[in-house]
């Protein structure tokens, strides 16, 4: 059974009548008291007694606040708050684990990532700044590409120019061979659609020229 927890402490209880009447606290002081559930451990004579409040209770004439504590050995004793303080363990709340150089370095990426992100709105570069990183031939990082953007004044083909010519001169050339033949085509296909216009319009123009008079016809 467990000793008294005056003996653990040396705490004595505030002023009150010991034959004095309890009644359990309302459920909605009990919500707010944080002391509500804590585990407590109290060491007597190198015996060891561990427990948990149960309840909360209060005295009937002088309000006492009161701590019931259930031992692991099934046994009953109330505490003053003062007394609860000197063996209570830990809190309800755990402290966070902390995090691995992973999610360290993968926090810090996010956090530059939305600096950059900011400035280029500011700028008025965010679009761009999306544009070329998107680009699968831009190796660079997003803070690279928004330097450069700002060197070139916002001018998208000159960024992704200087960006490409940093890289390895075989693979730039490659890359700038390849970026090359996708501008020549996209020249083609709008030539190509020109011409395609043209022809229509000239269609509709003869079609046009060659109906005879409206006289003619209502003849």
């Amino acid at each position: 059974m467990a000793q008294p927890a005056s003996q653990a402490t040396a705490v004595e209880a505030p002023a009150m009548d010991e034959e004095e009447d309890t009644v359990p606290m309302s459920e909605a002081d009990k919500a707010k008291d944080p002391h509500r559930d804590a585990l407590i451990k109290s060491v007597i004579n190198g015996h060891t007694f561990k427990g948990k409040v149960e309840d909360i209770e209060v005295g009937v004439i002088t309000r006492t606040v009161l701590y019931r504590i259930r031992y692991d050995d099934d046994d009953l004793e109330h505490y003053t708050l003062d007394q609860l303080l000197k063996v209570k363990v830990g809190d309800a709340m755990k402290r966070p684990a902390a995090a691995t150089p992973a999610e360290e370095a993968a926090a810090k990426t996010a956090s530059a990532a939305e600096e950059v992100q900011a400035e280029a709105k500011k700028l008025g570069f965010a679009a761009k700044l999306k544009s070329l990183s998107a680009n699968e031939n831009v190796k660079s990082s997003p803070a690279e590409i928004l330097a450069e953007l700002q060197k070139q004044n916002g001018n998208v083909p000159a960024t992704k120019k200087a960006l490409l010519g940093a890289m390895v001169p075989e693979k730039a050339a490659a890359v700038a061979d390849k970026e090359e033949e996708e501008d020549e085509d996209e020249d083609e296909d709008e030539e190509r659609k020109r011409k395609m216009q043209m022809k229509r319009k000239r269609k509709r123009t003869r079609k046009r020229w060659m109906r005879p008079p409206r006289s003619q016809q209502q003849r």
